[in-house]
């Protein structure tokens, strides 16, 4: 009886340690991290990443601009936005982004609080 109570509570520990690390690894991929909105350090454009997809610029404060975006992997972002099309070198992490442009040129940008 005593042995089944301990194997009981291993089962029990191990089982929160798995779940734990499952919501942990979830929320630390670039396609979690990247929703919500950002703002540039530089000049305050915004871009918005929505959970299907889509993009919204606005830069200035001017009209918003929507396109698209998808991952190509973990640190390269396709954006299709103005017609065009640009594969972005990206770094982030849970407050900030890095988008480095073909032409080497970088944006900071740091997430907007809501």
């Amino acid at each position: 009886m005593v042995q089944n109570s301990k194997a009981n509570i291993v089962i029990a520990f191990y089982t929160i340690i798995l779940f734990i690390l499952l919501i942990a690894s979830c929320a630390s991929k670039p396609e979690n991290l990247i929703i919500g909105k950002w703002e540039d350090v530089k000049d305050k454009t915004t871009i918005e990443f929505l959970k299907d997809g889509t993009c919204i610029l606005v830069e200035r404060k001017q009209q918003a601009v929507v396109g698209k975006y998808n991952f190509i992997d973990n640190n390269r972002l396709k954006v299709d936005i103005y017609g065009m099309s640009r594969i972005l070198q990206m770094a982030i992490s849970e407050n900030e982004l890095i988008l480095t442009f073909p032409d080497g040129a970088a944006a900071k940008h740091k997430r907007v609080k809501q």
